[in-house]
């Protein structure tokens, strides 16, 4: 599976964010994906999920509303997000 994931759709994946990781199919997809070497930013609508989420080794985000998930996807996608 790991073959599959870092080629899904034709592409080399090393980035993803996947939004509804609180639980469910997203927090799996996150887990799973983490696991196959894939650097995965996650988002939550609460806090103690994202805390969760973070505890799990994933990058992490509250997102509660449609703007600022569109803002966070845009800097995502320009490298404005920084690794401390």
């Amino acid at each position: 599976m790991g073959i599959i994931a870092k080629n899904l759709l034709g592409m080399k994946l090393q980035n993803i964010l996947i939004t509804g990781c609180s639980s469910g199919i997203g927090l799996e997809t996150a887990l799973f994906l983490q696991k196959n070497g894939i650097k995965v930013y996650a988002s939550a609508r609460e806090q103690k999920d994202v805390k969760m989420l973070e505890d799990l080794g994933l990058k992490a985000f509250k997102i509660d509303d449609e703007k600022f998930k569109t803002n966070t996807v845009y800097k995502l996608l320009n490298n404005e997000i920084v690794e401390a």
